[in-house]
């Protein structure tokens, strides 16, 4: 079913050549020439017709027609998507992939590429590349499956909005960071670099190739629509391969891997550390939460519920009587109570990391300033914010399958600078960080990069 989010996806993207933020400079004509040879067909033919590489092959090709429901296997149900016109499915497997053990998640054929091509009347000679969602994978390079995208249903964009849409798994099928590690504890750096920028780039060369070979014409645009992981999918686009696109739009991009995915790890941290890794339970961190946002809500008199400005936001738990345990100086005798040591704790994870593990007090600096602090590695949570966890599964599927991971969160010893260091030379960071300035001409036709954040997206303040 289509959302109101993917139909306004649509929108967004038609408009994108005429609005907002430049991007690093001017460009030329996006479309290439005519092709001379006969279009392709939406059938078999085309596995041997279509060869833009010796590492392309073409894997699936299937037509749906207007109302056919969007289904390779298995029994639809009430919610299996139908095609509201006739479209065309090819799924793209590129090469040279990873040799290794079978079952070994770092051990694929290739990146898996998926195009949905709308018919020749209905085409608006666009292209409209879609991106990924956290560590990205999915069901491409299957052949009994297909993807949705978390910014527009590519089926939808093929048959609704009438361009030609595409999608990629960045070469690995899990959507988890099992394929990092090599079973034998080294670096997957095949992995790394299609997950970083290679798969997205092999997609848009290829689509690009196929609405040229299918149509018998060039497309005239290609735009590209991403947010968090696919945000910064497209902020590495524009300053590796600036020709690829006319307009990006990179929602909330993901950036900074090395430092938030690191500082996303720091709750867990903390309450090594600090606690004896006896977490808070789920009443004390609501208790403390809500005092915190009580503290911190009130405009004009009233209470919001919400703070309307975090970085303003002063409330110190080790001075809330309220809070604290009466064995601990306070006045709360309930079991949602924290102590002394929890207090500190909680004002650590909402701090974020520093070098030396030393927190200032939140009346002095509260840890969301708008430049970090001397000691402080990245930002912490909002104070009254929740205790991310989700570098923890990132952490926890390396380890499954590689030895080569240093200390994980269960480990009091960790050295967060130290792992953070390490980090950054298994992220390649210059290319998962994404934030490197532009050193090429720019997006072609003098093409836009528009950068919108949407504060829904989980711990804005550790993805600015």
């Amino acid at each position: 079913m289509q959302t109101v989010w993917q139909r306004v996806a649509c929108l967004a993207v038609a408009a994108i050549a005429s609005i907002l933020m430049p991007a690093c400079g001017g460009g030329g004509e996006s479309g290439g020439s005519d092709s001379a040879v006969a279009p392709l067909s939406c059938d078999d033919s085309m596995k041997t017709a279509f060869k833009p590489d010796a590492q392309t092959t073409v894997a699936l090709v299937k037509a749906f027609k207007k109302g056919d429901q969007i289904l390779l296997s298995g029994t639809a149900t009430a919610t299996t998507p139908s095609a509201a016109n006739d479209i065309c499915l090819v799924k793209l497997l590129i090469g040279p992939g990873h040799a290794g053990p079978a079952g070994a998640p770092s051990t694929t054929p290739g990146i898996g590429v998926e195009l949905w091509l709308p018919t020749t009347a209905n085409w608006n000679k666009r292209l409209h590349v879609l991106g990924g969602a956290g560590m990205a994978g999915g069901p491409q390079a299957t052949l009994t499956s297909v993807a949705n995208a978390p910014t527009a249903a590519p089926w939808v964009v093929a048959g609704v909005e009438g361009a030609v849409a595409a999608t990629t798994d960045t070469g690995h099928p899990a959507g988890n960071s099992s394929f990092l590690m090599k079973p034998d504890g080294t670096i997957n750096t095949v992995g790394w670099s299609e997950f970083s920028e290679r798969g997205i780039h092999e997609m848009t060369v290829k689509a690009k190739a196929l609405a040229q070979a299918y149509y018998g014409t060039a497309a005239r645009y290609t735009y590209w629509h991403g947010g968090s992981t696919g945000g910064r999918q497209g902020l590495k686009q524009a300053q590796l391969y600036p020709d690829d696109f006319n307009g990006i739009i990179a929602s909330a991009p993901a950036i900074n891997w090395t430092k938030f995915t690191a500082t996303q790890l720091w709750a867990q941290i903390v309450i090594q550390r600090e606690l004896g890794g006896v977490p808070f339970t789920t009443g004390q961190w609501n208790n403390v939460s809500m005092a915190a946002i009580s503290a911190c809500d009130v405009v004009g008199g009233m209470h919001l519920g919400y703070l309307l400005d975090p970085s303003t936001c002063t409330y110190d738990p080790t001075t809330d009587a309220a809070v604290l345990c009466t064995a601990s100086g306070g006045t709360n005798a309930t079991a949602n109570c924290l102590t002394s040591a929890q207090a500190h704790a909680a004002n650590k994870i909402w701090y974020g990391p520093t070098t030396d593990g030393s927190t200032p007090s939140p009346s002095i600096d509260n840890g969301l300033r708008t430049t970090l602090s001397p000691k402080q590695i990245w930002f912490g949570c909002a104070r009254g914010g929740s205790i991310g966890a989700t570098s923890v599964a990132h952490r926890r599927d390396s380890v499954r399958h590689g030895r080569a991971v240093p200390a994980g969160p269960n480990d009091r010893r960790i050295d967060l600078p130290q792992r953070q260091g390490q980090w950054g030379q298994w992220l390649e960071e210059p290319e998962l960080r994404a934030t490197r300035r532009c050193h090429r001409p720019g997006l072609r036709h003098g093409g836009r990069v528009v950068r919108p954040h949407q504060h829904r997206q989980p711990g804005p303040q550790q993805i600015p």
